[in-house]
This record gives structure tokens, C-alpha cells and sequence, in this order.
């Protein structure tokens, strides 16, 4: 039988939660003909591979791993869109989980779906006081309809990781690939596969459980100051990726993928923000918005929308560069 959905789990030394992940996957033994599940050992160092290995053993006809050397998620993710025989392709961190309840749904849902793209709720939840919130993002699209892109982007401004679902000849057949020993790939994968979908559509389900408030995850202060090269990498990436693509879609989608450009940049320059002021941050803070008006000035107008900060120091940066480095830096302060 053809297997309805991949899920890819992104495993680097994950071996305190990556049971959870597994056992939410494998709670329904009704659904094991339509998944398959591929463990991404990314060179664990931990008891990520035995745990992995143990399952593949006890679900062969689900579970799969496979051990590779350490690349990062984009090198994880790539993997798993490289081996994907499922219809329908999602990527999983080993550190979250999946609802079990609405799983069935999705599937029974993806088994007769042919959009390119299928989009759900999902929940953030917090390690700190145990709490859960399901994330509405798509409250104006009518449930099981299939929209054209654009038709869609009336709509919704944001699509993200942990609600797409791709079919899988999107990403296999445009050989999309994302940057490699990074974090913060997953916008990349936001948005390269954009230009190359034509339908979507909305499933009223709550898939993915993203855990957060754990140490060491990408957006804590710290990895945002030790990664700050991985920030600047994926910007650049996306300005790139804007300006190759934005003769080559329709008006609207562009727009889309110029929104989701301005919020990495907003992202990294205020990363920018967490370092020690110096004329070097203030020259690669000019060197952004250089860059950005020279793809597109307008890039500069989505910036206010999404950070005020980052506007006013686009504006001008003499005046407000040292007072917006304080108050960035006070938000990490409890």
C-alpha cells in the first residue's frame, strides 16, 4: 500500500524526548499502512540512534532510521525529502510530538487530498507551567476547501513550519534544498517551495506539538548570539531567493514572499541588537538595509509592519542604535 505521509524526524542527540515523539506516532496501529516515519540520526552523540534503532526493530513496517554524519536541520530535512515515499511530507524536531487524536483525521483527509499544500493548527506548549495553547493562524479558510495560491493569500499572511504539510513531489520534483549547518532553515522551507504551489488547503486538526522554554532552543538569547552567522546566512539566503523569484510569480505571492523576507530580516537585525554596541554592527546593520533596497525598497515598509525597532533604526541608526540595543537586551532579563 503507498504510504499517505511521511514524517521526518530531525534527531540530534534528542534521546530525553525522542520516545515521546515515536510513541505519539505509533498510538494508532489503524494508521501504520498510510506513514512512515524516518529517524534522522544527524550524528547523535547521545542514545538518540539505540532508541531509533529499538523502534525501527519493533515497527519495521513503520519506522525507519536512518544514521548520517552531522549537517544541521537543513541537512536532516533534506534527507527526509530525499528518502520521502510518502504522498504528503512533514518534518518533525525530535524534541516535539504529535497529537495522536487528530492524526487519523489528517491522513483519512490527505488519502483523497491533491493540494499541493495542506495547512492545520498546531500547539505551542510550555515546559515551564506544563501549559498549551492551540495556534489558530487560518481562522478565515473554510475547512476541507481547496484555494487557489493567491485566493488563499487573500486570506492568510502567514504560513509556517509547524502547519505545512507539502506534497511531497513539490519539494522532490524542484529539488528543494535547504542551507545546510544552520539554524533558522526552517523559513527556508517556509518559502522555497512557494513559487511551485498552485492549491491549498485547510484542515481543521491540530497536528504538531512545538515545545518550548527548554535551554539551548534556537531562539533563547544565547544560541541567538552564538548562531548570529546562521541568521545572517538565511537573510541574505532569503533577499536572494526574493529577488530571483519575484519576476517569476504571480503579484500576490510575491508580496507573501517578500513579507516573510522582511520578517527574517527583522529577526536577525535585532539579534544584531544582543551584541555589545560597536561600529561593526552598526556597519552590518547599513550593510542590510543596503542590500534590501537594492532588491527592493519597499522590503523596508514590511519591516514596520512587523518590528518598529528595525524600522526606526533603518531610519536612523545614529539615534536609535544604542537605546534599542538596551531595551532588546532587557527582554531577556526575568
Amino acid at each position: 500500500m503507498n504510504k499517505v505521509i511521511t514524517f521526518s524526524v530531525n534527531a540530534y542527540n534528542v534521546e530525553n524526548t525522542l520516545e515521546q515523539l515515536l510513541e505519539s506516532l505509533v498510538a494508532d496501529p489503524s494508521i501504520f499502512d498510510f506513514m512512515e516515519v524516518l529517524i534522522i540520526n544527524d550524528g547523535s552523540t547521545d542514545g538518540t540512534e539505540i532508541i531509533g534503532f529499538n523502534y525501527s526493530e519493533k515497527y519495521p513496517e513503520v519506522i525507519k532510521i536512518i544514521n548520517k554524519q552531522n549537517g544541521g536541520l537543513g541537512s536532516a530535512i533534506n534527507r527526509g525529502i530525499q528518502e520521502a515515499k510518502g504522498k504528503y511530507f512533514k518534518p518533525v524536531d525530535g524534541d516535539d510530538w504529535i497529537n495522536s487524536e487528530d492524526l487519523k483525521r489528517i491522513i483519512n483527509y490527505m488519502e483523497k487530498a491533491e493540494s499541493d499544500m495542506i495547512l492545520c493548527d498546531y500547539k505551542c506548549c510550555y515546559e515551564d507551567n506544563r501549559k498549551e495553547k492551540i495556534v489558530h493562524e487560518f481562522t478565515g479558510l473554510e475547512n476541507g476547501k481547496n484555494y487557489q495560491l493567491d485566493e488563499m493569500l487573500e486570506v492568510v499572511n502567514y504560513m509556517g513550519y509547524h502547519a505545512i504539510f507539502y506534497k511531497t513531489s513539490v519539494l522532490q520534483g524542484n529539488n528543494i534544498k535547504l542551507d545546510e549547518h544552520a539554524f533558522y532553515v526552517d523559513t527556508e522551507l517556509d518559502l522555497y517551495p512557494i513559487p511551485f504551489v498552485k492549491t491549498v488547503s485547510y484542515i481543521d486538526c491540530c497536528i504538531y506539538c512545538y515545545r518550548l522554554g527548554t535551554d539551548g532552543q534556537s531562539v533563547s538569547r544565547e544560541s541567538r548570539i552564538k548562531n548570529i552567522g546562521h541568521a545572517r546566512s538565511v537573510c541574505y539566503h532569503l533577499m536572494k531567493f526574493f529577488m530571483d523569484n519575484k519576476d517569476k510569480v504571480t503579484a500576490k505571492t510575491a508580496e507573501y514572499i517578500k513579507w516573510r523576507t522582511a520578517c527574517m530580516i527583522c529577526f536577525y537585525v535585532r539579534a544584531l541588537l544582543l551584541f555589545s554596541p560597536s561600529k561593526k554592527i552598526v556597519a552590518e546593520i547599513r550593510g542590510v538595509k543596503k542590500n534590501a533596497i537594492e532588491i527592493d525598497r519597499s522590503i523596508l515598509d514590511y519591516t514596520k509592519k512587523r518590528s518598529k525597532t528595525v524600522y526606526l533604526l533603518f531610519k536612523e541608526i545614529l539615534l536609535f542604535y544604542i537605546p534599542l540595543s538596551i531595551h532588546e537586551k532587557k527582554k531577556y532579563i526575568s
